[in-house]
């Protein structure tokens, strides 16, 4: 799910850098917005292409079907990085590279606590859970960051717009007989 959003990564940290150099932060949003679109484009047709046969997979691996639910939430959490763009590299590339240190603490305690919590109550779904809100707490931290500093963000319409699309294409998979 997230293989092809790290491809675009190191392209556009030179874009990015550049960007920072020339004080260009129109650049920097689109750039920001596209990678976020198009990443999460490709992570969401992944994600839901695999989830809708995972039922194929448990067939030959029954042993396996309490995955489905760690697969699901983990999937959410790296689908919801993904949507968020190139918000770590854009915090490292500017001045205000040592925030993300902290938020990176920030991260740690909340995985530490929500894996506390979950992990007794429901095992190995309770840990994917837990780093699934985790990553949503992490990534807001990071997005609400750049909106304050910098007036970026990584959504659009566009974004609005293929999950809509997304969420019909899910519920048009799950009617289709097997």
């Amino acid at each position: 799910v997230i293989m092809p959003y790290r491809a675009i990564v190191p392209i556009s940290l030179g874009v990015i850098s550049q960007s920072f150099r020339e004080g260009d932060m129109a650049n920097i949003e689109m750039v920001h917005k596209k990678s976020s679109l198009n990443g999460l484009l490709v992570g969401l047709a992944a994600f839901f292409l695999i989830f809708i046969n995972l039922d194929s997979f448990f067939i030959l691996r029954p042993d396996f079907e309490g995955a489905r639910w760690v697969f699901f939430f983990l999937g959410l959490a790296y689908l919801f990085d993904i949507s968020n763009g190139l918000n770590s590299q854009i915090m490292i590339i500017s001045k205000h590279y040592r925030i993300d240190l902290y938020i990176h603490l920030a991260l740690l305690a909340m995985a530490l606590a929500t894996n506390f919590w979950l992990i007794p109550i429901l095992g190995e779904v309770g840990a994917a859970l837990a780093t699934t809100i985790s990553v949503l707490f992490y990534n807001m931290v990071r997005t609400l960051f750049l909106w304050r500093k910098f007036r970026i963000q990584p959504f659009s319409w566009k974004t609005a717009q293929l999950l809509g699309i997304t969420v019909l294409a899910l519920f048009a998979g799950m009617i289709i007989p097997k």
